[in-house]
Order: C-alpha cells, then structure tokens, then sequence
C-alpha cells in the first residue's frame, strides 16, 4: 500500500514493476499527490508507472505538474509490461507537458499492457491540460493526448472526462482525446463508454477519437459525449457525429 504521500522533484513519482514470471500482487496506491503545480517541484518524466501487476488498485490520486523537455514522452499514470487485472479509478490528473521543440509525446494515462488479456478497468477519472509542442503524425511520441491506448487489450474505459484545452504550438500537430494505436489489433480489445471526450484547443487538427485501429478493436464503443472539431478518426477523419456512427457501426447513443 502507498497512500495520502506527497511526491515531488524526481523522474518517476513512482515506478512499479513486478517480475515477468510472478506478478506484483494486489497493490493499492490511494490518496497520493505526485508532482506540484510549483516549477521547481514538478516531476520530469512521468506521475507513475506500474507493470507486471495482478489486481492492482490506482484510486484517488492526484497527479500534476510532470514536465520533460527531453526526447521521451511524458505520463501521469502508464501501464506498462504484462497486468493481469487491474482498476485506475478517481484520479485526477492535469498539467502533464512535453515542450522538446522538435515534437514529443504526452499524455494523461497510458494503456500499454503487452497481453491483451489485462483485464483493466479506466473508470471515473479526470484528465486535463496535457499538450506537448506538437508534430505531424499520430504516435504516442507525437503529441499530447488525453488517453492513449498503446497495446494489448482487455480495457474498459467507462465514464472518464477528458479535456485538451491547451493549445499546442506546432500548428501541423494533431490531437485527441484518446488516440488509439496501429499496434492494438486484437477485436474487442476496447470498451469505450459512458466517457465525456472534449477538446476546446484552436491550434492543430483534433479528435475526440484517433483511432489508428480498425473499427473491430472496439467490443463496445457508445453512450460517449464527443466535442471536438473532428469527432474522430477511423480510415479516414470522421467530422461528424453521424459518419462517426457509420465507421464504428457503434454509438448510437453518443
């Protein structure tokens, strides 16, 4: 158990990870601030990350103020190696930047299990201001992304609200909400719903969805409220609610 710590002034407010044969089992990490809203105290690389963990607890955190200027991509709470159930839930988490110039990566969480089997459960989280300076391309080191489905599978991503509200520089950058990746490939690997996914910036092209994934990863997509200039992106840029619908084959109540 990690709970009600307040963690500042390093790389990785905290880093998890268990063995690949036999998994760290049952953590509960509750009631944490990682990172600040000071310069000085902020964290420069990600809030948390945890792997190689069976029915692990991520609740009630508070994690901000993690800034990189360095070529990587910057988190506040990623999954990472093999999981074998798991809840992130109640967090909130804001201020997470990358300003490297040449256009890096950021993004609020990160589900990048490599089972798709994980068995994780995204539920009732917060997540804002994250931007990074921006690129032309749509990979986890390019931009800054509210949610980014990574790899593997096994996630439930229910009732989450997520708003990019600061512009990025670069005006060729392109972001989202959630970005799902071209390496999760296995169907019905994602159940989206229930999750409020805005973007209010100006600068750039921006989804609410970017899906690089076929329509078939989604065992579940609906009940989602988008608000974005392009609602998502799936072959191609879907503007509206309605050619939305269509590419999933999915939202009818969004």
């Amino acid at each position: 158990t990690i709970q009600d710590n307040v963690i500042t002034k390093v790389q990785n407010g905290l880093y998890l990870r268990g063995g690949g044969v036999t998994f760290d089992q049952n953590w509960l990490v509750t009631g944490n601030t990682l990172g600040s809203a000071v310069l000085a105290d902020k964290l420069s690389f990600r809030g948390m990350l945890i792997g190689n963990a069976q029915s692990f607890t991520v609740s009630g955190n508070t994690v901000l103020g993690v800034t990189s200027a360095t070529t990587s991509t910057a988190n506040g709470i990623q999954v990472a190696f093999a999981v074998s159930g798991g809840t992130i839930s109640g967090n909130t988490i804001s201020d997470i930047k990358q300003t490297n110039t040449g256009g890096w990566g950021s993004a609020g969480i990160t589900l990048g299990a490599s089972n798709t089997t994980a068995g994780v459960t995204v539920l009732n989280n917060m997540i804002r201001d994250v931007a990074s300076f921006g690129f032309n391309g749509v990979g986890s080191a390019d931009n800054g992304y509210g949610l980014v489905v990574a790899s593997g599978g096994g996630y439930s991503i229910y009732a989450n609200s997520i708003q990019l509200g600061t512009d990025q520089t670069a005006a060729a950058g392109i972001t989202a909400a959630v970005n799902v990746l071209s390496a999760v490939i296995a169907p019905g690997a994602i159940d989206l719903r229930d999750n409020i996914l805005a973007s209010i910036q100006t600068v750039g092209t921006r989804y609410g969805v970017l899906s690089s994934a076929p329509a078939a990863v989604f065992s579940n997509i609906n009940y989602n409220d988008y608000f974005a200039q392009n609602v998502g992106f799936l072959g191609v840029a879907q503007p509206t609610l309605g050619a939305w619908q269509t590419a999933t084959g999915q939202d009818a109540n969004s």
